[in-house]
């Protein structure tokens, strides 16, 4: 059987996972030195390595190849918590023999099938919020989409696997998780202000004047994303004033605004764009219209900070024909912004 695999073409990786059984793959590295070899030479060094929880074979079988020298890890969690625990157990425990990561984003069900009607996940704390602090010294980058961190509920889960327990040792947990404690745990100072975090990436229903506070123990912490999508919550203002005193360099915030309802608009430019605010970006998707009104507001508030506004509109039609929007006498400031943008697009 050997002799015959040895004769197996190099394939790229893509074509294996489609077309070739993980199985198969894994048995004919095992056994083809030259086909193990192309592996780690033409796919082995990728930077970006994209998972897809609920295909747990294939997960283990890139992990095997990539976890020491992945440098962003993107998780895309399409399955049910019993699926989620596995791949935690089995797949993402491995990514503690990672050098330098430097990105870890995790991705809801509900982003990845496109409907917001699915639950926000939970994700086990403990196992998280040690790899990243594991590469406190390299991470640039955390983002939770459509879900976010449980408390913990039992604190022997830091013996559940030798790699946790020995990278959890300094880190403490706390079995009530208050709102300080939404993104990162806040009992663990001391390794906080030695991280090199500086991006991080949240729906907006996850952040609050607390979280921030807590994030501003980061002393390289100087970008944040905030999506609002569907998902009927409460719009809670941030207190961008008090947070200038935690601050030395105001925080540069990007907007993501998806599939918003009309009506929901309004609460938006009173709740989230308000004075105090450093917004460098909005991006407003598929929310069916133009909202003038919420365009002629960042016009005026944030033209000193904002460097980029796009806005798509598809695949419904706007409210008001586009040249009633973009008429120069009623809206001049506005009319300039919509110019750009339809040039971008």
């Amino acid at each position: 059987m050997s002799l015959t695999w040895s004769t197996i073409p190099h394939l790229p990786l893509k074509c294996i996972l489609h077309h070739l059984s993980t199985e198969d793959a894994m048995a004919a590295m095992s056994t083809c030195r030259h086909w193990r070899s192309a592996l780690y030479v033409y796919e082995g060094r990728r930077d970006l390595l994209k998972l897809k929880a609920k295909y747990l074979e294939q997960c283990m079988f890139l992990t095997r190849i990539f976890k020491k020298r992945v440098k962003k890890l993107h998780i895309y969690l399409d399955c049910n918590e019993p699926e989620i625990d596995k791949f935690m157990d089995y797949v993402f425990i491995q990514y503690f023999d990672t050098v330098k990561l430097q990105e870890l984003v995790f991705i809801g069900p509900s982003y990845v099938q496109q409907s917001m009607h699915l639950p926000f996940i939970k994700l086990r704390r403990m196992i998280i919020e040690t790899l990243v602090y594991k590469n406190v010294k390299c991470i640039k980058k955390l983002s939770f989409m459509g879900c976010g961190l449980a408390a913990v509920r039992n604190d022997n889960e830091r013996y559940s696997h030798k790699n946790l327990e020995i990278w959890a040792r300094p880190l403490k947990f706390c079995s009530v998780q208050t709102a300080a404690d939404t993104v990162l745990s806040s009992v663990n100072l001391h390794l906080m202000q030695i991280s090199s975090l500086s991006h991080v990436s949240v729906d907006y229903e996850q952040i609050s004047t607390v979280v921030l506070q807590t994030l501003s123990k980061l002393p390289h912490f100087r970008f944040l994303t905030l999506t609002i999508t569907s998902r009927r919550y409460t719009l809670r203002p941030i207190d961008w004033d008090v947070l200038q005193n935690y601050y030395r360099c105001q925080l540069r915030v990007s907007l993501y605004i998806i599939g918003v309802p009309f009506r929901r608009f309004d609460a938006i430019i009173d709740n989230v764009l308000i004075e105090g605010l450093r917004l460098i970006s909005l991006k407003v998707m598929f929310c069916k219209s133009l909202y003038t009104p919420m365009l002629s507001h960042i016009s005026r508030v944030f033209q000193t900070t904002l460097t980029e506004l796009l806005w798509v509109d598809t695949p419904y039609d706007s409210t008001d024909p586009y040249h009633r929007i973009v008429r120069p006498t009623r809206q001049p400031q506005v009319a300039c912004i919509l110019s750009d943008v339809l040039q971008m697009t």
